[in-house]
């Protein structure tokens, strides 16, 4: 049972990725909630899954006998859990534990130096509260910072930037980034980057979060365009004109080179809506792994209550 569980947890975390051509075809809004919803889901189902192999094993290596055949028996569902299998799962949990912690450490000391100090740039407070930034530089870039603490969020635009597009385009560009801000997309980059990090063993991950990422950045295009054809094709121009001109990936940056072209492709149509056929697609797939997902944790949960219980063995 606890291989079941794995193979249905690398299953969901690989789901983003594989349904992204239909992702694209409904709001970005509701695919990139998707998308952290199968992430968050598959790992947690991943990650319980290895635990209970190796509490396992653990109880084997230690001796008690008693407890760890009624956790072998519920759990495990097959012989004897094998060394070789046990160290490598070992190796996989600890990884995925230190290289997770480093990149949540690693995420927030970026976002706290982008943060630009008072004393550089030109500062005005907006509604938001929201400080937006002009700060000298030919690179045209514009990023957002989430508020730390007593700090405001920022919007931080170039001089490059300004000097490259009209009026109306910056218009726009301040909205996008006025959307991460709002819609706290900060956390969906960090939970990317923890899934990037942590999650090395396994590709479709990177995949995944790469879906996720992208659809974000359209979640922020739809919202600054909305349904006027003027500010789309506006927006589509200002993004062909800076696109690649990026921030760090831990930043939500107007001009990220990833996904560009989806995005210029996705302006160029009305915004999507929620069709039924559609739904069904995105859903199935995610449903039926949900419902293996609930078989399983339930054959686990009723596991824990005779490893707890039944220390004698279970029947």
């Amino acid at each position: 049972m606890i291989i079941v569980a794995i193979l249905v947890g690398l299953a969901v975390l690989a789901l983003p990725a594989t349904l992204q051509r239909i992702g694209r075809s409904i709001p970005p809004r509701t695919w990139t909630r998707m998308c952290v919803v199968s992430l968050v889901g598959g790992s947690g189902v991943l990650m319980v899954s290895i635990i209970l192999y190796l509490v396992s094993t653990s109880l084997y290596v230690s001796g008690l006998d008693n407890f760890a055949r009624v956790c072998q028996i519920m759990f495990v569902r097959m012989t004897l859990p094998s060394g070789p299998t046990a160290l490598f799962l070992s190796i996989i949990f600890a990884s995925t534990m230190i290289f997770g912690v480093r990149a949540l450490c690693k995420f927030r000391q970026v976002v706290n130096e982008s943060r630009i100090p008072a004393e550089f740039g030109v500062h005005e407070m907006q509604r938001g509260p929201i400080e937006a930034v002009t700060i000298p530089s030919e690179s045209p870039r514009a990023f957002s910072v989430p508020g730390i603490r007593h700090l405001p969020k920022q919007i931080v635009v170039t001089t490059g930037l300004i000097s490259s597009v009209s009026t109306e385009q910056m218009r726009l560009i301040y909205a996008h980034e006025a959307a991460h801000l709002r819609f706290e997309h900060t956390r969906i980059l960090k939970l990317a980057t923890l899934m990037e990090r942590s999650l090395w063993f396994w590709p479709p991950t990177l995949s995944s979060t790469r879906t996720m990422r992208h659809s974000m950045e359209r979640w922020a295009d739809e919202d600054a365009a909305g349904d006027s054809c003027v500010a789309r094709r506006e927006l589509q121009s200002a993004l062909l004109k800076v696109a690649g001109h990026e921030a760090h990936r831990s930043l939500a940056s107007f001009s990220n080179v990833e996904g560009v072209i989806n995005r210029i492709t996705a302006l160029d149509n009305p915004p999507p809506i929620l069709r039924p056929m559609t739904s069904v697609r995105l859903l199935l797939p995610g449903l039926i792994l949900a419902l293996s997902a609930l078989i399983v944790t339930n054959t686990l949960a009723h596991g824990a209550y005779c490893l707890i219980f039944m220390s004698n063995g279970c029947k």
